[in-house]
């Protein structure tokens, strides 16, 4: 049978056996890290999956999973870290996490290089999720953050954002909260509608 065996398989051509031998030998190398080098390519690769990890996560309302890959970022030097910050403010703020929105944004205040991310667009976004939250906590932090947007920013509140606030406020029944912004409103000169 061995005989048979040889006799039914087909003879190979010497440079046939030559073609397939470096198709063999294509194998993709790890590269080795044994010098201690980071490499840049593999490390952006890194940061940009960790990335897009978090977004997925705070997007799709998995927020411990998001604040342990915030972490992780925040290590890599490639990390834009205002994004990173209100990005989980705000997926905290959409999930009526008051305490952790505060402590993200008094981190954001502290820090000079952060401050770039707390502008006019992002107190908006923060104020209207927390103002959908109609809990009394996310109303009352979300008429704290329109007080600060008002004395720190310009141009100041128009009135859709005053009334978005008095909305939120009247949904919880925060009777006080809503006078307060309406007569603030008053005072700024913004005529209700």
């Amino acid at each position: 049978s061995r005989a048979m065996s040889t006799q039914l398989r087909p003879q190979q051509h010497p440079q046939q056996l030559q073609q397939q031998q470096p198709l063999q030998q294509q194998q993709p190398q790890q590269p080795s890290n044994d010098s201690g080098i980071v490499d840049a390519t593999h490390d952006r690769a890194a940061h940009d999956v960790l990335m897009l990890q978090f977004l997925t996560a705070a997007r799709n309302n998995r927020l411990d999973e998001a604040s342990m890959l915030f972490y992780q970022l925040l290590g890599h030097v490639a990390a834009d870290e205002p994004y990173l910050f209100a990005t989980l403010a705000l997926a905290f703020a959409q999930d009526g996490r008051c305490d952790q929105v505060r402590t993200l944004l008094k981190t954001m205040r502290s820090r000079d290089d952060l401050l770039g991310a707390v502008d006019i667009a992002f107190y908006k976004r923060l104020i209207r999720a927390l103002c959908e939250r109609r809990t009394e906590a996310a109303a009352e932090l979300a008429r704290e953050l329109f007080d600060e947007r008002a004395q720190r920013l310009s141009p100041p509140p128009n009135r859709g954002e005053y009334d978005t606030l008095l909305r939120a406020c009247g949904r919880v029944g925060r009777t006080r909260g809503m006078l307060k912004v309406y007569h603030n409103m008053l005072a700024a000169g913004v005529v209700p509608a």
